[in-house]
């Protein structure tokens, strides 16, 4: 059994942020690194309710698991864009990433002029390694089940030739993070999704 001292110790050095995801604000768990290891500082980690079941349902090694701590780029990732949204003066909601998610990013904005709100969609790709036709096909087909207006898929990997071509079949823009903020204010001062 984990002392409480050793279990603040863990979430206070974590930063109150889960380990592989580092999401904040909810619960944390504490996992064993080695399953099979003692209750010491160094074979536990913090993690959020959705990261500790996965990492229960994949029975990770401790390499892997350390490996897997590269999906926080993915959700950092999600952060910047989302806080690019926000300062561009959508209403966003974010922070839900994970099995259990539609989509990363929803913002709303209210057209200017017409006043009609649209509704805009972003998948954050935060890997090394490039998207695909079938993530973009993905993505594509969850833009169609929110009835959003329009959507883009955010990379820090330039994308596939075959990722670009089935993103301009469905209509799906990819941005890398770093022109993120220019493509945003350069919908806003279109007014369309191109």
């Amino acid at each position: 059994m984990v002392s409480k001292e050793l279990r603040d110790r863990v979430i206070e050095d974590s930063g109150s942020r889960c380990a592989l995801c580092r999401r904040a604000g909810g619960p944390l768990a504490l996992h064993h690194i080695d399953p099979h290891g003692p209750d010491t500082y160094e074979n536990l980690i913090a993690l959020c309710p959705s990261c500790h079941a996965l990492a229960y349902i994949r029975d990770f090694g401790p390499g892997e698991l350390r490996a897997h701590a590269a999906a926080s780029r993915a959700y950092q990732l999600e952060i910047a864009a989302a806080h690019t949204l926000l300062d561009a003066g959508f209403a966003v909601i974010s922070g839900v990433t994970g099995p259990d998610a539609g989509v990363d990013i929803v913002a709303h904005r209210l057209e200017p002029g017409s006043g009609d709100m649209r509704t805009f969609l972003a998948e954050c790709k935060g890997g090394q390694t490039a998207i695909g036709g079938a993530e973009v096909a993905a993505f594509a087909a969850k833009l169609s089940q929110y009835a959003g207006d329009f959507g883009v898929i955010i990379v820090t990997v330039e994308p596939s030739a075959e990722a670009l071509e089935t993103a301009r079949g469905f209509g799906v823009s990819i941005v890398p993070i770093e022109r993120f903020a220019g493509f945003i204010k350069d919908l806003q001062g279109n007014g369309d999704s191109e």
